[in-house]
């Protein structure tokens, strides 16, 4: 059976005309259209719809599961979403104008409830109703900023020492003492999470290198350093967010 073909400016138009309906209604960027769960495998998955006019680069959601007895779990408070910063500084992008997202929460022991509480835009702005989250978001991402910056600091400096005889894997080891620190650290420090995962990425690109060293290597991990320069340009931008609360 032939399907009617929509042009994508009539589905566009549409969408503008219903879109600012819905944010008066929830009064935020996007909304929970339906939740799914799956009692057997005990997954809840959370049908989310962009109802702004923007690109959605992180959401949160505040959570609650009933259980079989019917009772609830408190309304959980730490961050239950997705930063889509990643594949946005890699060419992809986050959640588009009118589209969807699912966001599944795996092993919980009844349906969750989950209500969005911060929606960051790749324009610097956010609707926030929960700031805290919000504030550990941003963190993160300055945080992953300054583990770029650490990476670039001790790669560049084992490059330009000649007696360092395998600058990659003595970056690593490096690299490898401040994992640990870090961990020590815990959630003392704002942002550790986003700096010690790109300390633990780098520790793997730089573990699969070709042990001593060469003029090919140090052109290699050269580069490496540029492109690491490149991610810092890109994700610079959305460490400077202006959160509002929606009214």
């Amino acid at each position: 059976m032939n399907r009617p073909i929509t042009s994508f400016a009539s589905i566009a138009l549409a969408f503008a005309i219903f879109a600012p309906s819905l944010r008066a209604a929830n009064s935020i960027g996007a909304v929970v259209q339906a939740t799914d769960y799956d009692a057997v495998n005990k997954v809840t998955t959370v049908h989310i719809l962009n109802t702004s006019l923007k690109e959605i680069s992180a959401i949160d959601l505040s959570i609650q599961v009933t259980f079989a007895d019917g009772t609830q779990s408190l309304l959980g408070s730490s961050f239950q979403g997705a930063d889509f910063l990643g594949g946005i500084t890699n060419g992809g992008g986050g959640i588009a104008p009118g589209a969807t997202f699912d966001q599944e929460f795996r092993g919980q022991e009844g349906p969750v409830h989950a209500t969005i509480d911060v929606v960051v835009y790749t324009d610097g702005t956010a609707d926030v109703l929960n700031e805290s989250v919000f504030k550990s978001l941003i963190a993160d991402r300055k945080g992953r900023v300054r583990g770029l910056q650490k990476v670039d600091e001790l790669l560049s400096a084992a490059l330009a020492d000649p007696a360092v005889e395998d600058p990659g894997a003595a970056t690593a080891t490096q690299l490898k003492s401040l994992v640990a620190r870090a961990k020590h650290d815990g959630n003392t420090i704002e942002g550790t999470a986003g700096y010690e995962g790109e300390l633990q990425g780098a520790i793997q690109n730089l573990s699969h290198a070709p042990a001593g060293r060469s003029e090919r290597e140090d052109t290699r991990l050269r580069a490496y350093i540029k492109t690491n320069e490149q991610q810092i340009s890109l994700i610079l931008p959305h460490t400077e967010v202006i959160g509002t609360r929606p009214t």
